[in-house]
């Protein structure tokens, strides 16, 4: 048996011996914004296109994998904000840092509505997951700092194929040879506290529990998708003439499997290029690189280094996020007024 069917085995006896299946976890979540947190969706005003793709433990066939792609905009908008992080004005435009806002002839809005969704897909060809979520936030603004509450709807999809098993005996009845396909509904809820300076937020997926079993011998043995829980905080922090800093924190909690950390710290210069650092409580490392062009098309790439006792098996992580933000008519700058 070689080294792959090997892993493949491991990997889906220890999800048939626990309570819990842990989601994909991802080096550059803190960039991707409302792709993780329904609070985050339309929290600009221009429109925003994401795409991810992460291919985890690279070296063998059926490696895990995951694709996403995700749409985000804002019903009208709130055209005073000023974004004054930002150093380099925009072609055709004066310095919005310095620009002044005149406001008897316009109002705030005091509640912006956000709309959008996502369409997720991952695992390594033996179990995947698929879902797509539609996603509203409310965003409410109290003097600089805005409050965003998120929810997201939608349907998932759990797949098992055994036929990508390969046994050492195979006439081995563990697992059978019928593909499993169940369907259930998802749910996400996601808030957000945040100016330009801080954010803090919580958000948690999954929160339909599905329960299902891989083992036909023993069908009590049972294994189910329940909730993940993530605590986010960061702050913002002026370095230099157009130069930002951003150190923060991502807590993840799912019952039954061990809890994580993220320490991240993400460099910024003038909406040109991120550089960023991550360490992660179970030993990985990761470097990010991130580069904007034209302040509307950015790629953000995260090279994972394991720490796991495979290691010698496989090599490492990779995760990608390409962005493209669509300025709407009414937008003052097209670059973010807030960390995202």
């Amino acid at each position: 048996m070689n080294k792959t069917s090997y892993i493949i085995i491991v990997f889906v006896l220890l999800l048939i011996n626990v309570n819990a299946q842990q989601r994909m976890q991802y080096s550059t979540q803190v960039l991707q914004g409302f792709m993780q947190n329904p609070a985050l969706v339309g929290i600009e005003k221009y429109h925003d296109v994401r795409l991810i793709y992460n291919q985890q433990w690279t070296g063998f066939d059926g490696a895990p994998t995951a694709k996403g792609v995700g749409f985000s905009s804002q019903i009208g908008g709130d055209t005073n904000t000023i974004n004054s992080f930002k150093t380099l004005p925009l072609r055709g435009r004066t310095n919005i840092e310095t620009t002044p806002i005149n406001k008897s002839k316009s109002k705030t809005k005091k509640i912006n509505i956000g709309w959008g969704g996502t369409v997720f897909s991952e695992g390594d060809g033996t179990i995947n997951i698929n879902e797509c979520v539609g996603m509203g936030a409310l965003h409410f603004v109290a003097k600089k700092t805005k409050i965003s509450l998120g929810i997201g709807l939608g349907l998932a999809q759990h797949q098992f194929n055994p036929n990508n098993i390969k046994l050492q005996n195979s006439y081995d009845a563990t697992f059978g040879k019928q593909q499993h396909n169940i369907f259930y509904p998802t749910f996400q809820l996601g808030t957000m506290v945040y100016n330009s300076e801080y954010f803090v937020g919580f958000n948690t997926k999954q929160l339909v529990k599905k329960n299902f079993t891989y083992d036909l011998l023993s069908p009590d043995k049972r294994s189910a998708l329940i909730a993940h829980t993530t605590l986010t905080a960061g702050l913002r922090l002026k370095a230099g003439q157009g130069i930002t800093v951003t150190p923060s924190a991502i807590f993840r909690n799912v019952k039954n499997a061990p809890s994580t950390a993220d320490i991240n710290i993400i460099a910024d210069y003038k909406d040109l290029i991120k550089v960023g650092f991550l360490y992660r409580t179970n030993g990985d490392l990761a470097g990010i690189l991130g580069i904007i062009v034209n302040h509307k098309y950015s790629v953000n790439y995260a090279y994972d280094v394991t720490s796991s006792k495979l290691r010698n098996l496989y090599s490492n992580t990779h995760n990608l996020v390409v962005a493209v933000r669509l300025a709407k008519k009414d937008s003052l700058s097209e670059t973010p007024v807030y960390f995202w």
